[in-house]
């Protein structure tokens, strides 16, 4: 696929930029917010008329992670949406080429992207075999939902596998290295908004990996990776990917049973 060719008239400076896009970022978290609360209570509720207390057994599935995944996916769709709209909203004088280059949302050659596949599923390798057998979580670790699900089995990892595949990778990327890094390079220069990028998203993960500090020293990683593909390619394509492959080694290897 050959890359656009850009109108021949002159594009001016582009509207995105750092105090926009950072707010762009909190309307995507506060989104997630709502959108999992709605959803997790409607879900919570619906499971609390249809299941009896008396009927669970050892075996019955763990509460956090039949609530938060659903409730998580709910809100990482909202957040997307409000956050592609106002994106989207801030070009709205602008041509549909402007908006895409802006956010990198650009085609890239079938090289980068097969590094990028090969480079995310080294780092989950990394991260599963190396650093969790160097450094294993403690017996009495606490989870946040996501990891919760992951471990519990049944339709929560299906569910788990099917966010972590096909709905984060896009969605992330396109709010953390598109729009986010965008705006702040922009106003800030590569390096600050480098570095913020990576910073925020290492903190957006927290909730579920804290207080494991393996995780999160390679999600921040990881997001760096992800960052130097976006910037060497000018393209979004080879992050998602990385971010995809990331994700697929670490479903693999639960379904494995070798996780």
């Amino acid at each position: 696929m050959e890359p656009e060719t850009p109108p021949a008239t002159h594009l001016a400076e582009p509207p995105l930029r750092a105090r926009r896009a950072l707010w762009i970022v909190v309307c995507y978290f506060l989104m997630q917010v709502v959108g999992g609360g709605i959803v997790g209570f409607g879900f919570g509720s619906y499971a609390a008329m249809h299941h009896s207390p008396r009927g669970r057994s050892a075996a019955a599935p763990n509460p956090l992670a039949a609530v938060g995944v659903p409730a998580a996916m709910g809100g990482i769709l909202l957040g997307g949406l409000v956050a592609f709209r106002m994106s989207r909203r801030s070009f709205s004088g602008s041509s549909a080429y402007e908006f895409r280059n802006a956010i990198g949302w650009s085609p890239t050659s079938r090289l980068w992207l097969l590094a990028a596949i090969l480079s995310g599923l080294t780092l989950s390798a990394i991260y599963l075999k190396v650093l969790v057998r160097l450094f294993p979580p403690s017996p009495g670790q606490t989870w946040g939902p996501l990891v919760a699900a992951m471990v519990s089995g049944g339709w929560q990892r299906h569910l788990w596998a099917l966010l972590a595949l096909s709905i984060v990778p896009p969605v992330e990327e396109f709010v953390f290295r598109g729009v986010l890094f965008g705006g702040l390079r922009r106003s800030w220069g590569l390096p600050a908004a480098a570095c913020l990028t990576t910073i925020l998203f290492a903190l957006f993960h927290v909730t579920s990996l804290h207080p494991y500090l393996p995780a999160m020293v390679m999600v921040t990683c990881v997001g760096a990776a992800q960052l130097w593909a976006r910037v060497a390619s000018r393209s979004l394509a080879p992050s998602i990917a990385m971010h995809a492959a990331y994700n697929l080694g670490l479903v693999v290897t639960v379904y494995l049973g070798a996780a």
